[in-house]
């Protein structure tokens, strides 16, 4: 922001130094304007020259603001002046500091992102690692060119060896304890299935003749057999008879 100082009886913005008028009013700007960077503070060339060829012997007063004593923004003199009214060839000068600046704080910004994000990266790594250290160990041999696991290990052999040779072992693989005793079962299985559908019919059989008595070879009841059945059969017919 600019800080003008106004002399109250014209109304009209003046050097604060040398008490020029600026002159705006009339649109007749013939002294140059100035104002420093660090303060915003206005004033005339001319009277900023008075200032520092007056009677400031220390290096501190003369880098201050000769308005308001404020330090100036830049070590350079000139480079804490920005002139209000320049001439063209100065407009032109100003207007390629001002696009360097901008362009090197766009710089200075995207260097500053990527040096937060690198932080921030290092802080999670470094909180990961604190947290997991079997994970950080597994990491690290995974790094490690000269480390070789196990299964990789056996792998490569396994690749080496012949094609016969690895059919051979698929095959032997393929018959497995489980299979072996599934068959095994199933064939028990059906041997105690027959054995006992011989026993029920033999059983059944025997169980037949005693019921409707013996028979002869031509399959006819005895005699003394032919009125009894399997109801009469053993019973009180017997004795009836």
């Amino acid at each position: 922001d600019l800080r003008l100082s106004l002399n109250e009886q014209s109304g009209e913005w003046i050097c604060p130094i040398s008490l020029r008028e600026m002159g705006s009013a009339s649109g007749r700007m013939e002294q140059r304007w100035i104002y420093l960077n660090g303060c915003g503070c206005v004033l005339t060339e001319l009277g900023l020259r008075q200032v520092s060829l007056g009677g400031r012997s220390d290096e501190s007063e003369r880098n201050n603001c000769p308005v308001c004593g404020a330090g100036r923004s830049s070590s350079d003199p000139m480079d804490s002046l920005t002139t209000l009214n320049p001439n063209p060839e100065e407009e032109e000068s100003m207007m390629i500091k001002l696009l360097s600046r901008r362009r090197l704080e766009k710089r200075l910004k995207e260097i500053r992102k990527l040096e937060k994000k690198e932080k921030n990266k290092q802080k999670n790594e470094k909180r990961r690692k604190e947290t997991s250290p079997i994970e950080s160990r597994d990491l690290e041999q995974i790094d490690d060119p000269t480390h070789i696991t196990e299964p990789e290990s056996s792998h490569k052999k396994q690749k080496t060896l012949p094609k016969t040779f690895q059919s051979a072992r698929a095959g032997r693989s393929s018959t497995t304890p489980s299979n072996i005793s599934s068959s095994s079962m199933s064939r028990l299985a059906q041997e105690i299935q027959k054995e006992t559908q011989e026993n029920l019919v033999k059983l059944s059989s025997g169980t037949l003749k005693s019921i409707y008595g013996p028979r002869d070879s031509n399959g006819k009841q005895t005699l003394g057999q032919q009125k009894e059945s399997w109801m009469t059969r053993g019973t009180w017919t017997r004795y009836a008879s």
